[in-house]
């Protein structure tokens, strides 16, 4: 746990140093990708361990003729493990290998959140305690795509759509998952409006509850006639915690932005609020559809800067402080009450480089 207790305090001690916004970012990125990188194959939910760890081994006993056919015929993402075979080539380090695979994710947070929040040390918390941080222990492909997804950001902003359609392919290539973000793109011309965006959270809500498992028969049996995701389906499996949470991110935003009676603030925060809103809709099919729970992160990792820059805009700076102090409190504990529990990534462990 002092790992974690460490991590936390940087990211909060560090700004009162009054170092730059950059510096502190590329200090915070470090350490978490030490963090993650230099952690114990068998932290996590076991993924590391016994799919990653597992086909590496595999791979390095196979020539890259062989290492093709594996990856076709087994159905994985061939661009990260043919990228495998290259490291391999090498050296056939494990340690090292995890230690890289920690990078992307981590740059990739840093940099948006030095390039797009008003308040770093709160969006690194929200990072930190919301699963993403402890996703990047255990579901490796997922969170590269997701890098690449966060990179992808400033194309959709910007309407970049080819520059924005080859990234997600890109990300796609790591996790097919990933494809699903195209569909972010038509939300930079839809007018964020909260009231249909609860009545469309709602609606979400209701038929993933009554008619889910029809939906996912219709999806996956009649149009695209694949098994490959049947393992995620559990009508009793996951909760929906991490639907209420984002979706109490979005009803906080979006008091934040009333309160400070700046209308301007509902149109520059736009597309991260309808993003934000697809995500919630997604995750409220994880009730019998665990696999939504990932999937539906490609839209819900943009709140770790929504919520700090809606927080930013308040005009009261005493108001501010508070509700500032109350959130670190609050998404602090999360963490070391749920997140590192649920997540399997306590205790920490450190690994071997001697492999």
């Amino acid at each position: 746990m002092a790992v974690y207790i460490l991590l936390a305090l940087v990211i909060l001690i560090l700004p009162r140093f009054k170092i730059n916004k950059k510096t502190y970012c590329i200090i915070v990125g470090v350490l978490m990708t030490l963090v993650v990188g230099c952690r114990s194959i068998n932290m996590g939910m076991g993924d590391t361990r016994y799919v990653y760890v597992s086909i590496f081994d595999q791979i390095r006993n196979m020539n890259l003729t062989e290492t093709f056919n594996f990856i076709i015929n087994a159905d994985i993402e061939i661009v990260f493990y043919m990228l495998t075979r290259i490291y391999i080539f090498i050296t056939s380090n494990v340690q090292i290998y995890l230690l890289l695979l920690s990078i992307p994710i981590n740059y990739a947070v840093s940099r948006f959140i030095y390039k797009h929040s008003n308040m770093p040390a709160l969006s690194f918390i929200l990072y930190f305690s919301l699963n993403y941080f402890a996703f990047s222990f255990t579901l490796l492909r997922h969170c590269i795509a997701l890098a690449i997804i966060l990179w992808s950001y400033d194309y959709l902003k910007e309407g970049k759509l080819k520059q924005f359609i080859v990234t997600v392919i890109i990300a796609g290539l790591f996790h097919r998952t990933a494809w699903i973000f195209i569909l972010a793109y038509p939300l930079r011309k839809v007018k964020f409006d909260y009231k249909i965006a609860m009545i469309a959270i709602a609606i979400a809500l209701f038929i993933s509850r009554v008619f889910g498992i029809q939906i996912y028969n219709a999806i996956f049996h009649d149009i695209i006639a694949s098994s490959r995701y049947a393992m995620y389906i559990d009508p009793n499996g996951n909760t929906l915690t991490f639907f209420a949470i984002n979706l109490l991110i979005l009803i906080v935003s979006i008091i934040l932005i009333k309160m400070s009676k700046k209308d301007e603030e509902m149109q520059k925060n736009n597309l991260m609020l309808n993003l934000q809103t697809v995500g919630i809709c997604l995750a409220s099919t994880m009730t019998f559809f665990s696999e939504m729970f990932r999937i539906s992160t490609f839209f819900t990792i943009f709140s770790i800067v929504l919520l700090p820059n809606t927080l930013s805009i308040l005009n009261n700076k005493k108001t501010r402080i508070i509700v500032e102090i109350g959130m670190y409190i609050v998404f602090i504990a999360y963490f070391f009450c749920f997140t590192m529990y649920n997540n399997a990534i306590y205790p920490y462990q450190f690994g071997g480089f001697i492999r």
